[in-house]
């Protein structure tokens, strides 16, 4: 098996190359496993900056333990989730899923934020960001991408993982769940319908303003430019919330 360099010399000090296996991996990362140790290593954006800080925070927090890491990489050598299977594959309702979001947001509200990303700083030159992040009425740790495919089912529950590592108006933890799981979003057809509903249940479960998200879904979801990909209504069903919450 062929491994970039750096991959390679970190695995090796792990003891990590042999049976090894690697895993499907994200935008930023690159991911192995042997035997019952995952080992991530980043290779741009915030995975390998605040995202490796906020792994590290999280383990005490609920999420995967870590065992060994490399700062100047951002490389983490972490617990394998067994089973591991996503909450994105399983068979549940939304009501269901919604359940098991609420539990990790509530349990997140303790992290420690100091030296993380402020959450206008995900979007360049954003005065819509700005401006909506300054006048939050509370502001904490944001895992930024707490969405289905980022939830492992573990031996006693589902385990986050992957966190960007944001601080900022804790409305905007909402917004990645709410795109996901794209598969499910795609078969809807009246998506601002949807949202409304998931948006109004969440905001009763965790105490927030449902105009407060609608305005960061606004936000998040203008940059989605691809016109086939289920995300691309997105934009067209928030505008909607926002108009119809503003009468």
């Amino acid at each position: 098996m062929s491994l970039p360099e750096p991959d390679e010399t970190l695995l090796r000090r792990w003891n990590m190359l042999e049976n090894l296996d690697v895993l499907p991996g994200g935008h930023c990362a690159r991911v192995y496993a042997s035997g019952e140790r995952v080992a991530k290593v980043p290779f741009r954006g915030e995975e390998q900056t605040t995202g490796f800080f906020a792994a590290r925070r999280l383990a005490n927090f609920g999420g995967p333990e870590i065992f060994d890491f490399d700062e100047p990489t951002g490389s983490l050598l972490m617990q394998r989730i067994r089973p591991g299977k996503k909450l994105a594959d399983q068979t549940m309702t939304f009501d269901s899923m919604r359940e098991i979001f609420v539990h990790h947001f509530l349990g997140m509200r303790k992290i420690p934020c100091d030296g993380l990303m402020p959450l206008p700083g995900y979007w360049e030159n954003s005065d819509e960001a700005e401006g909506l992040n300054a006048s939050a009425p509370l502001k904490g740790f944001i895992h930024g991408d707490l969405h289905h495919e980022n939830l492992l089912l573990g031996p006693t529950g589902y385990v986050a993982i992957d966190p960007k590592g944001l601080v900022g108006d804790i409305h905007y933890e909402t917004i990645a769940w709410l795109r996901n799981p794209i598969p499910r979003l795609a078969q809807i057809e009246d998506l601002t319908s949807h949202l409304e509903r998931e948006i109004t249940e969440l905001s009763h479960e965790l105490d927030l303003d449902p105009e407060r998200i609608i305005d960061w879904g606004v936000i998040d979801s203008d940059g989605d430019s691809d016109p086939s990909h289920p995300w691309a209504r997105l934009p067209e069903a928030y505008r909607n919330l926002q108009k119809g919450s503003r009468r």
